[in-house]
């Protein structure tokens, strides 16, 4: 069976003047992002896929991390 799993970017700052790709996560978005990838490490993913902006790929390399993911983002 092939599962479609999506998540949203962990919290982000919302600093003023910052274009919205470049804002960054929080320490809070942070540590959600690892325990998530926690959660599923279990099931570790067959593809990672994220946006390009910062909070995204920041997002995507933490859950990654924490689910046993290896390969290229």
């Amino acid at each position: 069976m092939i599962y479609l799993t999506v998540i949203r970017h962990g919290k982000a700052e919302d600093p003023p003047n910052i274009p919205d790709r470049d804002r960054m996560l929080t320490n809070r978005g942070r540590t959600d992002a690892c325990r998530l990838g926690e959660f599923f490490a279990p099931i570790v993913p067959d593809l990672v896929v994220s946006s390009p902006a910062l909070r995204a790929m920041e997002t995507a390399e933490l859950f990654a991390e924490g689910a046993g993911y290896s390969k290229a983002i």
